[in-house]
């Protein structure tokens, strides 16, 4: 017999960015945002700063820009996916992210 799991996968999504504007979370397709109940989020490349409060982060290696993730790091972030919003820390860098989506 199989144990029940918490989550149930929705797909994968993934984004590059500059500095430009603040990035969002992509959604798989046919994936609506009240469906997913956790996404796991990895900084692949370029350190972000992101926020999840409706204001956009700025780029700023201070710790003041927003909240600072560092590349390699993975954020398992439960809150409301259209709310997330993410920049690179650097003004000359990118980043990507790579996200599991669980509903």
């Amino acid at each position: 017999m199989m144990a029940p799991y918490k989550y149930t996968a929705l797909g994968f999504g993934s984004t590059a960015f500059g500095t430009a504007s603040a990035a969002t979370l992509p959604l798989p397709a046919g994936v609506a945002e009240s469906q997913v109940k956790l996404a796991i989020i990895h900084v692949g490349v370029g350190a972000i700063n992101y926020r999840d409060d409706g204001t956009a982060p700025i780029v700023n290696t201070a710790g003041t820009g927003g909240y600072p993730v560092a590349v390699g790091s993975d954020i398992q972030f439960d809150g409301l996916v259209g709310s997330f919003q993410a920049i690179p820390q650097t003004a000359s860098g990118s980043a990507t992210l790579s996200i599991l989506y669980y509903g």
